[in-house]
């Protein structure tokens, strides 16, 4: 009974959220409304890699309570329902703002730089933003027509494939790619797997490394980033 008590205790969910460092090693996984939980449909789960270091948590929203299930490196730290007016939810809200804007920040902040303009590169990449906007225009449709019945997965950090700073969406029809390069140029890669299954396309719609127009595509996501707060908050 001892074990089921410490593992139920708000202490050890708030020192959870407290242990959780957000830096430029930090690598995090949301899926929203992916999978069942407590058998409920509105879910968040977040997986975040710092180092050695994995930090995980599951949050199902059942009526007027939410369940948690904490784990640091696979270990259990609690496990159990909060009520929704309860302020430690602030605190989920919180970490998945954090970690965003600590990644938009590093983005904004490494592509603010001057680049001589070239007029020719400058028609490409004025029409890969008119297609960015066009997409983005679209997509903001349909998520506001479905408000929050859909599910989808963001990918945020330093990948550690890559070793680059990422922002990724999978949302919908479209698997969405943002990277900072090292000479602070923007990759943007789009796929659109449209009625197949998702991860079906293998040539992507957009592709290309950006330098004059970078701001205002990183502006796009930014915008859907903010209009996507109100569906991965609980």
């Amino acid at each position: 009974m001892f074990g089921l008590r410490k593992k139920s205790s708000l202490e050890n969910l708030a020192n959870f959220y407290r242990s959780i460092p957000i830096d430029h090693n930090s690598w995090c996984l949301f899926n929203i409304n992916k999978n069942f939980l407590k058998d409920s449909p509105i879910t968040r789960e977040i997986d975040l890699h710092n180092g050695k270091n994995l930090h995980q948590l599951k949050v199902a929203l059942n009526g007027i309570k939410i369940f948690h299930e904490a784990r640091t490196n696979h270990k259990l730290e609690y496990q159990n329902e909060i009520i929704n007016t309860h302020e430690l939810k602030l605190n989920f809200n919180q970490l998945i703002d954090e970690v965003i804007a600590f990644n938009i920040n590093t983005f904004t902040t490494n592509i603010n730089t001057l680049e001589a303009i070239d007029q020719s590169l400058l028609l490409t990449e004025e029409k890969a933003l008119e297609w960015l906007k066009v997409s983005f225009k679209v997509l903001t449709e349909s998520i506001s027509k479905n408000k929050l019945d859909f599910s989808y997965s963001m990918f945020i950090g330093k990948n550690p494939k890559s070793n680059l700073i990422e922002i990724r969406l999978a949302i919908f029809n479209l698997d969405i790619i943002f990277q900072l390069l090292q000479d602070n140029h923007l990759r943007v890669i789009v796929y659109n797997d449209q009625q197949n299954a998702f991860g079906t396309s293998k040539n992507p719609s957009l592709k290309g490394d950006f330098k004059l127009r970078k701001r205002e595509m990183f502006n796009l996501l930014i915008d859907l980033l903010n209009l996507l707060k109100s569906t991965y908050h609980i």
